[in-house]
């Protein structure tokens, strides 16, 4: 039995009143679409989203590339790629492939005692450079997973843009005064296609090398369940997907443990889309 929400999230009346204002509501093949073009923070190579395609047009890849070829003609994007948002069940055949799936907490997390002096206790300013350090690799991890590779400026400013974040709340598992990992925690995330208010688990990283890794990186996940239980939220985490198969095998390993999968972000190549229509 789930102990948290897991009905289907809808598309909210104000999502439809902003995209119609911002032009990117579309009709095509009189299929609803919210589609646009997009500028990549890390790398600012252009592409193009489709943040909502209603459920008919996710079994239609002809219909899929052909409005994604549209749109991309439209914003003079001869090249790059295209990202859409699906429900977690949709399946999209060759070539789109999952680039990144979003995960909701449903099942309560077992206790987890750490009994060797390690505590988890709110990131303070002595543990800022130590988190600066995680997020930065964080950012990097995930840009490599997603083949992507960034430079180094690009990587420090995305960190230290998260790190703003007026809703940031980092955790840091502390062992005789030293850090051994963290739980960046984003309070305050909206849904912008279905309103829905969560918090986010953004990033959980634990130093391979520190005693006992794997039951603190299981405190610090269960740390940041209790501020979104405390703040009568849901928790949501996400799973970068790489071309190695590392994503799908940690996707597996978290629905076994009390996460499900919620929505799913595809991609695939302009030139591919093309190439298949």
């Amino acid at each position: 039995m789930t102990l948290f929400d897991t009905s289907p999230r809808q598309v909210t009346a104000e999502y439809w009143s902003e995209a119609e204002e911002a032009g990117a509501a579309r009709l095509h093949r009189g299929l609803r679409f919210v589609a646009g073009t997009f500028t990549d923070p890390l790398t600012e190579d252009r592409g193009v989203l489709v943040e909502y395609a209603e459920p008919r047009a996710l079994a239609d890849p002809e219909t899929l590339s052909s409005l994604v070829l549209d749109v991309a003609a439209d914003g003079d994007v001869p090249r790059g790629q295209a990202q859409l948002r699906a429900p977690a069940a949709a399946v999209l055949p060759p070539p789109w492939r999952p680039a990144l799936t979003y995960v909701r907490l449903v099942r309560a997390l077992p206790e987890v005692a750490l009994d060797d002096g390690t505590v988890i206790v709110p990131a303070g300013p002595e543990h800022r450079a130590a988190v600066t350090e995680w997020l930065e690799r964080a950012v990097r991890q995930g840009a490599h997973d997603a083949g992507l590779a960034p430079g180094g400026e690009a990587v420090r400013e995305a960190a230290a843009e998260t790190l703003a974040d007026a809703g940031l709340r980092c955790l840091v598992a502390v062992r005789d005064g030293i850090a051994l990992g963290h739980a960046a925690v984003r309070t305050g995330a909206v849904d912008a296609v279905t309103g829905e208010d969560f918090v986010e688990l953004w990033d959980v990283l634990v130093e391979p090398a520190a005693p006992g890794a794997g039951s603190v990186r299981n405190a610090l996940t269960g740390a940041a369940a209790g501020l979104a239980r405390h703040a009568g939220l849901p928790l949501i985490g996400h799973v970068v997907h790489g071309r190695n198969g590392h994503g799908t095998r940690v996707l597996a390993g978290l629905h076994d443990h009390g996460w499900q999968s919620d929505h799913v972000y595809w991609t695939a190549g302009l030139a591919e889309l093309g190439a298949a229509s």
